[in-house]
């Protein structure tokens, strides 16, 4: 069976469906600079695009089946919310990523869709144009 979105349904904020038609429930490198940037944690430390790439190919995480920014946010948002307590080394970040990437019972757009509704819990609104 196949399950439609239901959001689709609802009225989008401004920019929002320019945003999708442009990158899908996926982000784009402005989006996903700016959610990292937001992030806070014990180190005050966030990854760049480079240093995540590296890294997951140092630890063989494929990710041909993300789509725009996606593992280079889930990296970082893994280390922002898990390190160092509960994931203590790049390896275990970057199997973390894996595991979302691969999840079973994921589905298209999962990072985004999880961040969109953060952003709705802690009433802080997304200008989605400046994201394009």
């Amino acid at each position: 069976m196949t399950h439609q979105r239901l959001d689709l349904y609802e009225e989008m904020p401004a920019g929002m469906r320019e945003y999708l038609s442009n990158y899908g429930w996926h982000f784009s490198k402005k989006l996903c600079d700016y959610a990292v940037s937001c992030m806070k944690n014990k180190n005050d430390r966030h990854f760049t695009e480079e240093e995540v790439k590296e890294i997951l190919k140092k630890y063989s995480v494929d990710t041909s089946k993300t789509k725009g920014y996606d593992a280079i946010y889930l990296f970082n948002m893994y280390y922002s919310d898990f390190y160092p307590d509960a994931l203590d080394d790049e390896s275990k970040l970057a199997k973390a990523v894996k595991c979302s990437i691969n999840d079973e019972d994921g589905y298209e757009g999962m990072p985004l869709t999880r961040y969109y509704a953060d952003t709705i819990g802690k009433g802080e609104p997304l200008l989605w144009e400046k994201f394009m």
